[in-house]
């Protein structure tokens, strides 16, 4: 099985480490990339092509096939809720609130208040004493 007979039957690959354990999903549109560089397509050949990015071993990765996530189809309807809602969300974040930003401030200050060096406690005054003559 090759990774472009993966794509056509719509489904994916799953990249597992038996190093540290650790998969990830790869989307088969990758077979494009292999087919410009002219590398081999085939499951166990492909997987030499891949290292792990927690361990950096690639020669413990194995290579399976995995369903894609199921993607309902959109509506009219739901294209324009996600415009509307996504300008919308968009608009908020640009929004400062004053009240927060006040107290990050004030943190801010205590922050550097708190971690200004210390400056040593100045010596009381010198008291001097004036006679008078008599």
């Amino acid at each position: 099985m090759t990774l472009k007979d993966l794509d056509d039957a719509g489904k994916d690959v799953r990249a597992w480490c038996f190093e540290c354990a650790r998969g990830e999903r790869v989307d088969t549109n990758i077979w494009e990339l292999f087919a410009r560089r002219h590398w081999p397509m085939g499951l166990d050949a492909a997987a030499r092509q891949f290292r792990c990015t927690e361990c950096g071993s690639s020669e413990h990765v194995r290579l399976y096939p995995a369903t894609r996530p199921y993607q309902p189809p959109m509506t009219g309807t739901d294209m324009v809720a996600a415009i509307f809602f996504g300008v919308r969300a968009a608009a908020k974040a640009k929004r400062r609130d004053p009240i927060t930003e006040r107290a990050a401030q004030q943190i801010a200050e205590s922050r550097a208040a708190r971690n200004a060096p210390k400056r040593a406690a100045a010596p009381p005054p010198v008291l001097v004493l004036v006679w008078s003559k008599p």
